[in-house]
Order: structure tokens, then C-alpha cells, then sequence
């Protein structure tokens, strides 16, 4: 009683205990997020092979079935084709038909 109290250091200390506090609950935050950002470290790393193996399979996957696709565009552009001609030998006049006009044509120049 009777000093003189300096309100600038007191406030001093109060900032301070404040800071190391907080300063306190980040280094432990820091290290229990440490410990998860750990854990996923080594689940992403369990999962890297098997997601190769997923991508190179389905890659393979992909691979046939483009192939499948392109063969079977071109069967279809070949029974396409195909279709187009089915009856083709039978639109023009027939072979038997010709021969028959053939001798009946001899046949009238003959008789005339």
C-alpha cells in the first residue's frame, strides 16, 4: 500500500498470460490436427495402389470396348451395305426371261 502501481505493466502481464494461453491451445490444436492430416497421410497412401489397379483396369476395360465398338460400326456399315444390294439380281430383267425374248425375237424373223 502506498506504491505506485504502473497500470501499463499490469496490463502487460494480463496480455501476456492471455497470449500463453492461447499461444498454449494452438500448440495443442496444432498437434492433434498433426495427428489427423498423419492419419489421412497414410490412408491416402493404402489407397494409391488399389486406385492404380482400378484405373489400369478399368483403362483395360475402356480399351475393349473401344475396340468392340469400332468392330462393330463396321459390321454394321458392312450388313448395311449388304441390305442395300438384297435383291439387286432380281431388279433388272432375268437371265431366262432375256433368252426366252431372245428366241421369240428368231422365232418372228424367221416367219416374217
Amino acid at each position: 500500500f502506498g506504491r505506485e502501481v504502473d497500470l501499463k505493466k499490469l496490463e502487460n502481464i494480463s496480455t501476456n498470460r492471455i497470449a500463453e494461453e492461447l499461444k498454449e491451445t494452438i500448440a495443442k490444436k496444432d498437434v492433434k490436427y498433426s495427428r489427423k492430416i498423419n492419419e489421412w497421410d497414410v490412408q491416402i497412401n493404402q489407397a494409391k495402389p488399389r486406385l492404380l489397379t482400378s484405373t489400369r483396369e478399368h483403362t483395360g476395360r475402356l480399351d475393349t470396348l473401344n475396340e468392340l465398338t469400332k468392330d462393330m460400326q463396321g459390321l454394321e456399315g458392312l450388313l448395311d451395305g449388304k441390305q442395300k444390294n438384297l435383291g439387286g439380281e432380281y431388279s433388272g430383267q432375268r437371265k431366262a426371261d432375256l433368252k426366252e425374248r431372245q428366241r421369240l425375237l428368231q422365232l418372228v424373223q424367221l416367219q416374217a
